[in-house]
């Protein structure tokens, strides 16, 4: 009985300075992407993707470098260039204003035409930096009278307003558009496809 007492005795008595065994953790989940290189590797990184801001006319120089001409239609190239330094982009079709020797012509246009580059339909281009030309756009028009025409009206200058650009350019350019005069003008596109129109 006295050994029992003793045992009782000596056992720590509720309240007093156990210290129980912790039973709560803690974990932190982490995410990250994992990206498999044609090694059969993975690795993790992160990415991080800047979008292009729309071009400004202080980066861009504007130029009528192509001239072709095809069963009574003439195809003016031109090409755009960034020579900011970071890309930025234009998308959609350059407004064209006419002048001749007498003022201002009032032309009619329209987005269609012969040549595969008045088949491509308005999209983003993303113009690099730097000194090559990034873009480029397509007017064609006809060198024939029309409508009874004797003379068709001589243009002197092109003011051009490229989509979504603040300022006009002027180009100094002498040709005789007939028609009211009639253009086509074409969107803007990537290099590639602009010189696919006058490729051969």
């Amino acid at each position: 009985m006295a050994a029992l007492l003793a045992a009782c005795s000596s056992s720590p008595a509720a309240g007093g300075n156990h210290t129980p065994r912790s039973t709560s953790t803690s974990s932190t989940t982490s995410t990250s992407t994992t990206v498999a290189s044609t090694s059969g590797t993975s690795s993790s990184t992160t990415t991080s993707t800047a979008a292009a801001s729309p071009c400004a006319k202080s980066v861009l120089s504007l130029e009528q470098d192509r001239t072709q001409g095809a069963a009574g239609t003439i195809y003016l190239g031109f090409s755009i260039v960034n020579g900011g330094s970071s890309p930025c982009t234009l998308a959609g079709y350059p407004t064209i204003g006419l002048v001749g020797t007498s003022g201002p012509l009032a032309a009619e246009v329209s987005h269609s035409g012969q040549g595969t580059i008045f088949s491509v339909a308005p999209a983003t281009v993303v113009l690099a930096a730097g000194t090559s030309p990034g873009a480029g756009f397509v007017v064609a028009y006809g060198d024939v009278p029309q409508g009874g025409q004797s003379t068709c009206p001589t243009v002197t200058k092109l003011e051009v307003n490229l989509p979504g650009v603040a300022g006009t350019f002027r180009i100094d350019k002498r040709f005789v558009p007939c028609g009211a005069p009639n253009l086509s003008v074409s969107a803007v596109v990537p290099e590639a496809t602009y010189q696919a129109q006058f490729a051969g």
